[in-house]
């Protein structure tokens, strides 16, 4: 009885849920109607006529919309890639750092975490973006890294074919699931492959740095901002993890004269991450949707391409609002269904 009532009552809300997005939709169309409007996503076709020179995936005047709409989606999901990683290798050293038996270590993480959770993500991305742009040099005095530099509009790098770091990229998972003879059999591989490869070296010129590959100093502010930041959170969710395991636990590794770094490491973290994981899954989903404030310092991210410089250029206001919802929302529902697929199976294993 109970289950038919709620099967009802999931219709009806469903029901509900359709009525009023068809309303919204009739209405919609006949305030386009009247005020002689064209919807319509045909004009993702034509030419955007602007560049964009901060990209992953090249895009100019004559190419289309739809490519400057890629284009800024990549660097998100770039920008999102090394914020996490930064991130959570940060997060957990300052979780770790926190649970030491040192008053002093412990100090070190609290303050941390005090300072970046309690300072606003956008004052902190404004302030390293000022902070790299004065304090590094210019490019006729850049500093110089082996055959890279390192100037106050970015850092230049030798480059090759993306295609050769697919071996490197694969490397951390096979050592993680402790595979390690395929690992060090792909490592001899991937050196193997970086020796021969052909690579592009930039050149110092007079006023400025060709050839080879970049990461600006936009990039570079909103990177560490968000890792930074993150980060404070992470370690807050990791030890909120580490607190919910058993002080008997910690007391036997003791007993036992297990080294701080190995309780943790064997002990302390197998335990505690089925308990933090669906919660550090979300602060990687926040810092994903937060890289939007790299518009704040001209950062042609997904969203100041879409709802800042298209809209602008093509003054299709609602399309570009309509695209933006779909996106963070496809990238909400995925993230969820990981959240679910990957935490679930391992509380059910924890409990």
């Amino acid at each position: 009885m109970i289950n038919s009532n709620h099967r009802i009552l999931s219709i009806v809300l469903w029901l509900a849920i359709f009525g009023i997005i068809t309303a919204m939709i009739s209405n919609l169309h006949l305030h386009i109607s009247r005020q002689n409007l064209e919807f319509g996503f045909d004009f993702l076709l034509q030419r955007s006529g602007f560049d964009i020179g901060d990209t992953w995936i090249t895009h100019q005047a004559n190419m289309p919309y739809w490519n400057a709409i890629l284009s800024g989606l990549v660097n998100t999901i770039i920008v999102a890639a090394f914020g996490i990683v930064i991130a959570t290798l940060l997060g957990l050293v300052l979780a770790i750092m926190a649970k030491a038996p040192f008053v002093i270590i412990k100090s070190v993480s609290d303050v941390y975490i005090n300072i970046f959770r309690n300072i606003p993500l956008l004052v902190q991305i404004l302030f390293f973006h000022t902070l790299l742009i004065n304090t590094l040099p210019e490019v006729n005095n850049a500093y110089t890294i082996g055959a890279s530099y390192v100037t106050n509009r970015g850092i230049y790098l030798p480059t090759t074919s993306p295609w050769v770091l697919i071996p490197i990229i694969t490397l951390p998972y096979f050592f993680i699931t402790r595979r390690i003879k395929t690992g060090v059999f792909l490592s001899v591989i991937s050196i193997g492959i970086l020796y021969f490869s052909q690579w592009e070296h930039p050149v110092l010129n007079r006023f400025n740095l060709s050839g080879g590959g970049s990461f600006s100093i936009e990039w570079l502010a909103l990177v560490i901002a968000l890792s930074l930041y993150t980060a404070s959170y992470i370690a807050e969710v990791m030890r909120g993890g580490f607190e919910a395991i058993s002080y008997h636990q910690y007391e036997t590794a003791r007993a036992l004269n297990i080294s701080y770094i190995k309780m943790m490491r064997h002990v302390i973290l197998p335990q505690a991450k089925p308990i933090f994981l669906p919660a550090l899954l979300n602060q990687y989903l926040n810092l994903t949707k937060n890289a939007s404030l790299g518009i704040a310092i001209g950062y042609p991210d997904f969203f100041g391409v879409t709802a800042g410089t298209i809209l602008n250029q093509s003054g299709r206001a609602l399309e570009m609002i309509f695209i933006v919802m779909v996106v963070y929302s496809l990238v909400n529902y995925f993230s969820i269904t990981m959240i679910s697929k990957i935490s679930h199976p391992q509380w059910k294993r924890h409990v």
